[in-house]
């Protein structure tokens, strides 16, 4: 009785989420982001923000080329920072491929640790040092007198 509850749970919730998958987002960011790889297959064809925010007008998303052009530095921005990924799924479902703008490394992987330590400079300079080099807590008092 149980295990046909949970199946009738899941069955539902699956259902719900398919007609809310097709519903339109409610925030035009989300909007945005649903377009996006239409976005940016016309913005890289050479068309303008302008004219990209009047075809979004014309399918009711009111958005201007200022407030766009926010929105696709933030997508691009985050769509860098995923370096690492193939493909991404759009939120219809289906998969988009994407260009990486550079492959991760062990080199830039490390670059990455070294610049997360805020005392790495001092580090590099401290084993660099040249000159005399006095360190009183390693100095044994009888020699000092």
């Amino acid at each position: 009785m149980a295990q046909n509850s949970r199946r009738d749970l899941t069955t539902t919730a699956r259902a719900r989420l398919a007609a809310l998958r097709e519903k339109k987002p409610p925030t035009k960011a989300a909007q945005i982001r649903a377009l996006w790889p239409d976005i940016k297959a016309a913005l890289d064809g050479g068309h303008t923000l302008q004219s990209v925010c009047e075809c979004l007008e014309a399918d009711g998303i009111n958005v201007d080329t200022r407030s766009l052009a926010v929105y696709v530095s933030r997508i691009r921005r985050a769509s860098a920072g995923n370096t690492g990924l193939r493909s991404l799924p759009s939120p219809n479902g289906e998969q988009f491929e994407r260009e990486d703008t550079q492959p991760v490394t062990e080199a830039s992987t490390s670059k990455a640790k070294q610049s997360a330590d805020p005392l790495a400079n001092i580090r590099d300079r401290q084993g660099k040092r040249s000159g005399f080099d006095y360190r009183p807590e390693l100095a044994d008092p009888k020699e000092l007198i």
